[in-house]
């Protein structure tokens, strides 16, 4: 039996890091996550919607609130530590992207988005290499001593019929939904060697290298071989 192998480095590529932090119990959120379904087919990006769970309790419309089916702490509290870090504030709204951890604007500015992009600061100091061995992926990551090693998951594409809150009765349609994500190693001064299960059909996964930890500046991004 032949394995099937792929190997991703970024040597030949080294995408930007776009976040998408978003609510679908948002009325301003739908327009931003139709413009991320684009940059999520672009090769250059590692798209990733984060669904926040602030909005669960706040009641909008006849039917009350809605509770983001994607919706987490955790996700939550990851904005909150870009935003202290980027913005220097203990506030958070949404639709918020943030490029490359380092920047951010309203999620729907698409000129704005683009410009920052555009701008980022190339990815230097780290690489990442995964190689897919059957239902499993091996990853080989350097960078600066400290830095996190990120595994993050997501669906590939969902539809969400939203049945209270203020998109009452949308259908939203959101592309690299984040399901899961988990520190996985921290560099030290040797590169780390680690492996972890392939996403299941329909599903994707990410690494991303932060310096600092989380909210810091993602200075290696990469999805998984699929």
């Amino acid at each position: 039996m032949i394995a099937f192998i792929t190997a991703l480095t970024l040597a030949n590529a080294a995408p930007v890091s776009l976040e998408l932090f978003t609510s679908q119990s948002c009325s301003s959120c739908p327009a931003a996550e139709a413009l991320f379904r684009d940059y999520a087919k672009r090769d250059d990006l590692v798209a990733l919607e984060w669904h926040v769970d602030y909005w669960d309790k706040l009641p909008a419309g006849p039917n009350g609130a809605w509770r983001d089916v994607y919706s987490s702490k955790a996700n939550t509290a990851r904005q909150y530590a870009y935003n202290k870090k980027i913005r220097g504030r203990s506030t958070v709204y949404t639709p918020q992207a943030v490029i490359g951890g380092r920047t951010e604007t309203v999620g729907s500015r698409k000129r704005t988005v683009d410009s920052l992009i555009s701008n980022a600061a190339p990815a230097t100091g780290a690489t990442i290499e995964m190689r897919r061995d059957g239902d499993k992926i091996a990853l080989n990551t350097t960078g600066p001593e400290g830095a996190t090693v990120r595994l993050v998951r997501f669906i590939n594409a969902a539809t969400t019929r939203v049945r209270a809150g203020e998109n009452d009765g949308r259908d939203l349609a959101e592309a690299h939904v984040v399901t899961e994500a988990s520190a996985i190693a921290a560099i030290g001064e040797k590169p780390v060697a680690s492996s972890f299960d392939a996403p299941a059909p329909g599903h994707g996964c990410a690494i991303l290298v932060e310096e600092g930890g989380e909210g810091g500046p993602v200075i290696a991004a990469q999805y998984c071989p699929s």
